[in-house]
Parts: structure tokens; sequence; C-alpha cells
């Protein structure tokens, strides 16, 4: 067998563990689909509303509403499977709170995750949710449970989403 200078076989030894556990741990970046990771960030990112410039801003430089997107990306990159997302979208403006609503309902279609989300805002769980709890003032209780069939997408505008609004906001403020 023919050796370069240098190694013996302690070396040869170390080099196949090293071989073998590099071999195992590939297969394991590839089972959990780590190869992708990076255009998964991308594509949350993206899908949050921001630019590829934006990919490489320090998090300190970015304004409250960037860093509100950014901590559900972070969320939604870890794939639970079960996201509790707590008035997440108090904090942005209109227009943003509306992307991040169908970034949330894009990844939900893609990862099939259950979501738990609580809202003041009967538009926001119309258009998100398969099923409304509406509950009462203190101390709270289970007013009544909404079964929301409205196919997907849903549109805003449709007029059986704006009956159920009308329902909802009759139970809400009747």
């Amino acid at each position: 067998m023919l050796q370069a200078s240098g190694l013996n076989d302690h070396d040869e030894h170390d080099s196949e563990n090293v071989m073998h556990e590099y071999s195992e741990l590939t297969h394991e970046m590839e089972r959990r689909n780590g190869y992708e990771y990076q255009s998964r960030i991308r594509g949350v990112i993206k899908g949050l509303g921001f630019d590829d410039d934006d990919f490489y801003k320090p998090i300190s430089t970015l304004s409250g509403g960037q860093k509100t997107r950014i901590a559900l990306g972070r969320l939604l990159l870890s794939t639970p499977d079960l996201l509790l997302l707590d008035e997440p979208f108090g904090a942005l403006d209109a227009m943003t709170r509306i992307k991040m609503q169908q970034e949330i309902m894009r990844i939900w279609q893609m990862e099939g995750m259950t979501i738990l989300l609580i809202t003041h805002d009967i538009d926001e769980a119309l258009f998100l949710s398969d099923r409304v709890v509406a509950m009462s003032d203190r101390p709270a209780s289970i007013k009544d449970i909404f079964e929301i069939g409205l196919p997907r997408p849903r549109d805003r505008n449709s007029l059986e989403f704006m009956q159920l609004r009308r329902k909802l906001y009759e139970e809400f403020f009747s």
C-alpha cells in the first residue's frame, strides 16, 4: 500500500472516521432539506415584503414593523406542528397587515401546520381561519363557535364573506 509522507495508520484511521461522519452528516442534511434552507429563508423574507437588499441588513437597522415581520419569519421557518399567534399583526400598517395575512396563508397551505390565531380583527379571523371562537368579556368564556366554510383562496369582497362578516359583527356588537 502506498502511503503519503507523514501519514501513519493512526492518521488513516482518523481520516476514515472523519469521512464516515461527513457522509452521515451529509445524509442528515439531505433528510432535513438543509440544502434548501437558504432558498426557504429567501422565500419567506420575500413573502414578508422584504427585497433582496434587505437580506443582508443588520436587524438592528430595521423598523419595529420590519422586526415584527422578521420574528414571524423565524417562527414560520421553524415549521412547528402548532403555531400560536397572539395579535401578530397589531403593530403593522393596513397594507403590510394584509400582505402578512396572505403570507401566513401561503405558508399554511405549503406546510399544513395548525395555527391558533388570537385576534380582535374580524376580517383577519374570517380570512385566515377555519373556525372562529367568539369570547365574552371578563370573565372570558366561549360565546359561540363559527365554522368558516368559505373556499380558499378567500375573497374579502365576496357576498359570502361579507354575509359572514355581518353575522360576526352582530354577534360581537349586539
